[in-house]
């Protein structure tokens, strides 16, 4: 049986659900799949922590000096653990990196080079090819080995971005993972970067779980209803991400332009995410609802589901698991033509395409996305049984390890 082993740092955010899904699809081929934590927030999650009892409190030290060398948006990792004789890794035959900051130092990641074991290298956002930055702004500045970052404040922080940079692109020098991109506009960001365009690429749609995110009967979604205090009449736009309200990339200033245009007091805002802190009851005339953090896929599912417009307006955004879990359960989805999200989106067929920070467009494509929701859910749900339910992914991260593993 191949064994492999996916390193995340912690269970929270999409990154997390996505590494979790993949090693899931791995698990319906027979493979032997299971990770490993630095940290966990919920004790059902699934996932091994590594850093227990003493290295739980160095570990926490090291996050700290981490982030007291990090600044903005860039996060630099010269601190980490180190997992060389974990179980799981030294059994592993291939080892998958996905979002390791503060959990992985770049050494820790330099010496996985000793193990002689196929690495792959799974980008969730952009923080592999640059001197730091999960997201780059439309700078591009990784480039030209972000010599001139803007989020620097001074010349030492220019200096962390710049020599982040160079350490990237010579530990990968040393573990030559293959890279894999769920969307095609990563892939394509990935093959400017210096750091990371000489290594083998390939681009594998993240899965969605088709069984879980599905269409819910009329009951279950009364149920939702009743249990946020939605009205029946209204319809539902969901807003749905980690640190919802607070993540300026997640363009909640945006949806509050956008929501203010609607002329209509027969909608209701969900937000799902972290926002115990928000006291915001209305946008405009759009009731604002907040189910905080949701661990549970079953309610998240159910959430979607009930929903007649999931929004993820994003000002960068990967290939988005909220998007994908809400077509899977037949909503339709609106965002900004950025990103991969166009490659998940079919513009007026299963959702709306904006056009970037055209927030007059936004509310638009909420209006008709709640208001043809009947017409789209088929076709929603049919294009993600067809391209990214669990087996088809599966079988292509499959077919990858049998590559790594005779070769």
């Amino acid at each position: 049986m191949i064994k492999v082993v996916h390193i995340g740092t912690t269970d929270e955010g999409g990154a997390y659900g996505a590494m979790v899904r993949i090693s899931e699809c791995l698990t319906l081929k027979g493979v032997d799949s299971s990770i490993l934590l630095r940290n966990k927030r919920n004790d059902k999650s699934i996932g091994r922590v590594v850093c227990t009892g003493y290295r739980r409190l160095i570990s926490k030290i090291k996050n700290y000096l981490n982030l007291k060398l990090s600044f903005e948006n860039v996060q630099t990792d010269y601190l980490g653990e180190n997992i060389l004789n974990e179980k799981e890794i030294k059994e592993a035959d291939v080892i998958f990196l996905h979002w390791t900051n503060s959990f992985l130092s770049y050494k820790s990641i330099k010496n996985l080079a000793k193990l002689n074991k196929p690495i792959v290298y799974v980008m969730h956002d952009m923080w592999l090819m640059t001197g730091g930055c999960h997201i780059d702004n439309y700078c591009s500045g990784y480039k030209n080995a972000c010599i001139d970052c803007p989020y620097a404040k001074n010349h030492y922080q220019k200096y962390l971005a710049m020599n982040s940079f160079l350490k990237k692109k010579e530990i990968l020098k040393f573990i030559n993972p293959v890279i894999v991109t769920p969307s095609k506009w990563l892939g394509g960001m990935a093959n400017s970067s210096k750091i990371t365009t000489q290594y083998r690429k390939y681009v594998i749609n993240n899965p969605v779980d088709t069984e879980i995110f599905c269409t819910y009967p009329d009951i279950e979604k009364m149920a939702i209803r009743k249990k946020y205090k939605i009205p029946a009449e209204n319809k539902l736009i969901i807003f749905s991400a980690f640190n919802a309200t607070r993540s300026i990339n997640k363009g909640f200033g945006y949806l509050k332009e956008a929501l203010k245009k609607i002329d209509t007091d027969n909608y209701s805002l969900l937000i799902c995410g972290d926002n115990k802190n928000d006291d915001i009851t209305s946008i405009g005339k759009v009731k604002v609802i907040y189910t905080g953090f949701i661990n549970d896929r079953s309610l998240l599912a159910k959430i979607y589901s009930t929903a007649d417009v999931v929004t993820v307006p994003s000002k960068q955004e990967n290939y988005s698991g909220v998007a994908l879990e809400a077509l899977s359960c037949g909503t339709p989805v609106t965002a900004f033509d950025i990103g991969g999200m166009p490659e998940i989106i079919s513009h007026k067929e299963d959702g709306y395409i904006a056009e970037f920070a055209n927030t007059d467009q936004l509310c638009q494509g909420i209006i008709y996305c709640a208001n043809n929701k009947k017409n789209m859910c088929k076709k929603a749900r049919d294009i993600r049984i067809k391209k990214n339910k669990n087996e088809i992914i599966g079988e292509k991260y499959y077919n990858l390890l049998i590559k790594l593993i005779n070769n």
